[in-house]
């Protein structure tokens, strides 16, 4: 029986850590994107996966890293990884995805 408490204890402590972590936070900030034709974009706050098509600009002005994706959906493998406030290039990128 005090077997069983043990691990019933073990349990309960970790679905309570899981409940206390809830949803991921945005990135406080601004991540600006640019394609190959000269066009900027921009996505604040951000949370999540981003289609940037044609990505080969990115400047992170958030909190947090940026990772720049191979396929959309945030498929594919990851390219880079943009430290907050950093900008790529360099090195010269291609992205379509990009993850916060």
């Amino acid at each position: 029986m005090k077997r069983f408490g043990v691990t019933l204890s073990a349990v309960a402590m970790a679905v309570g850590a899981l409940a206390m972590a809830g949803p991921a936070a945005a990135a406080p900030g601004t991540v600006y994107w640019g394609d190959s034709q000269g066009n900027w974009y921009s996505i604040d706050n951000p949370k999540g996966c981003y289609d940037t098509p044609d990505g080969d600009k990115l400047n992170n002005r958030t909190t947090g890293p940026i990772k720049l994706y191979s396929e959309s959906g945030c498929g594919g493998t990851i390219v880079y990884e943009v430290a907050p406030h950093r900008s790529v290039p360099p090195p010269e990128v291609h992205f379509e995805s990009i993850r916060a």
